[in-house]
This record gives structure tokens, C-alpha cells and sequence, in this order.
């Protein structure tokens, strides 16, 4: 009966003490900013909302005017004969999630897309923000263009 209670008290301490380290860390994690995250590699990711692929880009350029005026963000870059559509361009997932509510109630439909990106005059540049030059980068090295 004695080993019992001394087992008992143990999965309570451990349950007590995993619990106070999980509310701890998950604090804490959400004060660390998430400007770019980089890995030790020297990768960062980007995240985006893809809204369109078009080969005829007239079909857009209206809908870009549009989202534009209600200060949404849209950059366009080019794969093989089709140009691509994004918006909520970050290296913050939940950014890019945020966004994705913007898109829904204005009925749009999207699809959450992601770069793992190594080059660092790319990260340079996702550190500056400037993340039309970043797309033209990625598929311009990719010789996709």
C-alpha cells in the first residue's frame, strides 16, 4: 500500500512540474519576436496567401486595384508563362495566417504557401522587406523565369 501512495505522489509531482514547464515555455515563446527565423544553417522561411495563377494577366489587374485600395498588399512574380498572384507576404506564419481572414471575408480563395530559403543576399533582402525583389530572386536562380 506505501509503494502505492510514493507512486501516486510521483505521477502528481511529475504531472504538477510538466505542467509548470509547459505554461512557462509556452510564455515565453510568445514574447520572443518572430522577425526572421533563421535555423543554424542559415535558412530562413517565408510564408504567403497565393490568390491567382494566371497566364492572361488582364483577368487580375482589376482584382489587384481592388485589394490594393483596401491596403492589401499584392506582389506578382513569374513561373514559366504563368504569373502568380500572393498577398501576406512574412517570415511570420502567423502573419500570413492572419491575413488569410482578410481574404475570406472579402471572398477571396487562397492557399497558404511556404519558402525555405538559404541564399543569404535573398535573406538580406527578406530582412529588408522587400519581397518583390525576394520572389524575382527566387525564381530568377531557379531559372524558372
Amino acid at each position: 500500500m506505501r509503494k502505492l501512495w510514493i507512486l501516486a505522489g510521483a505521477v502528481l509531482l511529475s504531472c504538477v512540474f510538466g505542467s509548470g514547464y509547459f505554461f512557462f515555455f509556452s510564455m515565453y515563446l510568445k514574447e520572443v519576436p518572430l522577425e526572421i527565423v533563421s535555423s543554424p544553417m542559415g535558412n530562413s522561411s517565408l510564408y504567403y496567401n497565393q490568390i491567382g495563377v494566371f497566364a492572361n494577366t488582364t483577368i487580375m489587374d482589376q482584382e489587384i486595384i481592388q485589394l490594393q485600395e483596401k491596403g492589401i498588399q499584392v506582389y506578382t512574380f513569374r513561373k514559366g508563362d504563368l504569373t502568380v498572384y500572393v498577398t501576406h507576404v512574412s517570415t511570420s506564419k502567423e502573419e500570413t495566417i492572419t491575413g488569410q481572414g482578410e481574404l475570406t471575408t472579402l471572398g477571396y480563395t487562397y492557399v497558404l504557401k511556404s519558402e525555405s530559403i538559404t541564399d543569404q543576399e535573398v535573406i538580406t533582402l527578406l530582412k529588408e522587406r522587400s519581397y518583390q525583389k525576394v520572389f524575382e530572386k527566387l525564381y530568377e536562380d531557379q531559372g524558372i523565369r
